[in-house]
């Protein structure tokens, strides 16, 4: 993506962050609602990096502006969008959030995965190894399904030099770079 195709749309981080947990959305606002619900639970130091790719009849900002309203003991939020539809574009909007999460820990999840409370405090103390890629179960509500490890296989959770020195996604099937 090109700097005229994202802009930040609002941002509430904190240095010293341990974890950045990204998501990218597109036209799903119920799936965003309940995602909302569960932040709100979520403990502080973590930092929720939200890549809105495009939406245009359910824009992320507009949930966001109406759900979500996090305290100083709560985890920081960021929101992106994406200013044109790309199509599928979830591979760009991960390396957007690769490229400006303000920590070195990165977790990717699709809207539809749910990470609660208690995992993500666990994510945030784990121990990693900066050259091993992580993966791990996740559930999905919609179809009540735990899928076990290996899980999806487009959520982990990975140190961001390993992530660029694999070579980000490769976005060149839609024809936009970041």
């Amino acid at each position: 993506m090109t700097s005229q195709q994202k802009t930040q749309l609002y941002s509430r981080s904190k240095e010293n962050h341990r974890l950045t947990v990204g998501y990218t959305y597109f036209e799903e606002p119920d799936r965003l609602k309940q995602q909302i619900n569960i932040w709100k639970r979520w403990p502080a130091n973590v930092d929720i990096f939200l890549v809105d790719d495009g939406s245009e009849i359910f824009p992320a900002k507009d949930i966001i502006d109406s759900h979500l309203h996090l305290e100083d003991w709560q985890p920081t939020f960021q929101l992106w969008k994406c200013t044109r539809n790309l199509g599928f574009n979830s591979h760009g909007c991960r390396n957007l959030i690769a490229k400006y999460a303000q920590t070195d820990w990165l977790a990717f999840f699709d809207i539809d995965q749910i990470m609660y409370p208690s995992d993500a405090a666990r994510l945030k103390k784990q121990k990693f190894d900066p050259e091993k890629i992580y993966r791990h179960s996740c559930y999905y509500d919609w179809k009540q399904l735990v899928l076990e490890p290996p899980g999806h296989i487009n959520c982990f959770v990975i140190h961001k030099d390993l992530y660029w020195k694999a070579g980000g996604y490769d976005e060149s099937f839609t024809g936009h770079h970041w």
